[in-house]
């Protein structure tokens, strides 16, 4: 029975170890304010770019997209935000250094399954009456392990995925009240009265 449980323990502490897949160690925020025409068709063509390049969306309304986006495709996204506004009020880019997160989840992860691995060597050989005590600090060990794990793979998609936050202000589409015509006498005229009246009767 002991033996099983050590191999369980065991699996779930090779689960529990960090990834090292990117060098960069930044979280980058780029905030956006599109002024467009029709923002359900230009949320359409963002989540179209998203699929097409190994993004996704978080959330997504009338007035608000929010996305993750890899680091590498930054610049070519926010180029591509350029061109689907009318107008663009505002693109901006902020980083911060997430590198000494990243470490002290790293060493806490280390550390706490140094002392795991000592304690399976313990409960391995201990007798009825210390079990119990190893068990309890075996299962402490593992919640930490697991909770800073979630932690770490959180920097990790922030180090993988740029966050994303476009506001959408809708601009109408209006013709102008007047339309002047190179006929003076055309411009002279009531057209509202004209379609109203129409044309005086001839005696």
């Amino acid at each position: 029975m002991r033996t099983i449980i050590v191999m369980i323990l065991t699996f779930l502490i090779i689960l529990s170890l960090p990834c090292h897949s990117l060098e960069n160690y930044r979280r980058i925020i780029i905030s956006a304010n599109l002024i467009v025409f029709d923002p359900e068709t230009t949320q359409e063509m963002i989540v179209t770019w998203l699929e097409n390049n190994r993004g996704y969306f978080l959330v997504k309304s009338d007035t608000l997209l929010s996305a993750r986006i890899p680091v590498e495709k930054v610049r070519e996204f926010t180029r591509t935000l350029e061109t689907l506004g009318v107008d663009v009020e505002k693109i901006s880019e902020t980083s911060e250094d997430i590198r000494e997160q990243y470490i002290t989840l790293s060493s806490g992860i280390k550390s706490r399954q140094e002392i795991l691995f000592k304690n399976l060597q313990l409960f391995d050989r201990a007798g009825v009456e210390d079990t119990l005590g190893i068990e309890q600090e075996l299962l402490l060990l593992l919640n930490e392990i697991e909770s800073l794990k979630g932690s770490l793979n959180k920097l990790e998609v922030e180090r993988k995925y740029a966050y994303v936050e476009i506001s959408f202000t809708f601009k109408k589409s209006a013709l102008p009240e007047k339309i002047p015509s190179s006929f003076d006498w055309i411009n002279t005229l009531d057209l509202y009265r004209f379609k109203q009246e129409g044309f005086p009767n001839e005696k």
